[in-house]
């Protein structure tokens, strides 16, 4: 019996240094070596020193203090970019060194034919404990001053903004849209502000927060076998989706999701990404406006996706 512990022991803990090493316990950022903008921020540090930068084209990463959204070179995919579409701002879930935000910014390129820009979302590092306390920080995370500067100015402009979190970026997402509808009360009157809000569209997958401010136009996409929206996102007890949201459903598992192709996952986590990764979420999108179209007034509508086909666009 001691020798089958000291065993297992052993395993656990060439399994727990394996992990470490694979993921984000590493300061090199390789992605900087695709970025030849002198106007981007170098390479080679730990992750969470990017954390609330903006990532665009060439894997380059952006100071948020010097350069706005406006001037972030965009991440387009030539085949099916068209200057017409308006842009996408994604914000990343846990577990994400940056490197591997990049291929995520490709894909969503790919199937929205829009140009696509992220705020980087470092979790410091990605492990559950690190993205509850980067959680718990609220609007003092870098990645909500981040967002909260850009929907402001947005907004402020008369313009629109189109948003999508991922599973923990969607806490970062629902604090900045917060924080951006408090400072905007103080400028303009409560009509006003209802306007500028209709001009925010926001997209959630798997979202691991439930309850979003009224205003924007939501479409809240949930895996009915992933855990997280069930148990702290859109479906759990006294969730709050938002006035007029859209939930799109569907149940699958993924059986090639993402994840391991840029990194190492475990059993568990193996299941984990099939149900929750952004693979699995990212095959079902639709069109923001085809599915919106389904909200009616104020209430919450859900929209089964299983008999639908994909399809692109923004």
């Amino acid at each position: 019996m001691i020798r089958i512990l000291g065993w297992a022991a052993f395993l656990l803990l060439g399994y727990g240094l394996l992990y470490l090493l694979s993921t984000e316990y590493r300061p090199a950022r390789h992605g900087a070596l695709l970025c030849t903008d002198p106007a981007a921020l170098p390479g080679g540090r730990w992750n969470s020193a990017y954390d609330g930068a903006w990532m665009g084209a060439q894997a380059c990463l952006y100071d948020p203090a010097r350069i706005g959204l406006d001037d972030i070179p965009a991440v387009t995919d030539p085949r099916t970019f068209d200057s017409g579409n308006r842009q996408l701002v994604y914000v990343n879930g846990a577990n994400h060194q940056v490197d591997w935000t990049l291929p995520e910014l490709h894909l969503l390129a790919q199937q929205t034919g829009a140009p696509v820009v992220a705020v980087y979302n470092a979790t410091q590092g990605g492990r559950v404990p690190d993205a509850i306390h980067d959680a718990r920080l609220g609007v003092e995370s870098p990645p909500v001053a981040t967002l909260t500067q850009s929907i402001v100015m947005r907004l402020g402009a008369g313009s629109e903004i189109h948003l999508k979190a991922n599973s923990q970026g969607a806490i970062h997402l629902r604090n900045a849209l917060e924080q951006a509808r408090r400072i905007m009360a103080q400028r303009m009157t409560a009509v006003q502000l209802a306007g500028a809000l209709r001009r925010v569209r926001v997209e959630t997958a798997g979202g691991a927060t439930s309850r979003w401010p009224d205003g924007p136009r939501y479409v809240h996409y949930v895996n009915l076998r992933d855990p997280v929206p069930r148990r702290v996102g859109v479906l759990s007890e006294a969730a709050h989706p938002g006035a007029g949201a859209v939930l799109a459903t569907f149940s699958a598992y993924d059986e090639e999701p993402l994840e391991p192709k840029y990194r190492f996952v475990g059993p568990w986590s193996r299941w984990f990404v099939g149900v929750h990764g952004f693979g699995v979420y990212h095959r079902h999108r639709q069109p923001f406006d085809r599915l919106y179209a389904h909200s009616r007034g104020d209430g919450v509508q859900t929209v089964s996706l299983q008999d639908w086909l994909p399809q692109s666009g923004i």
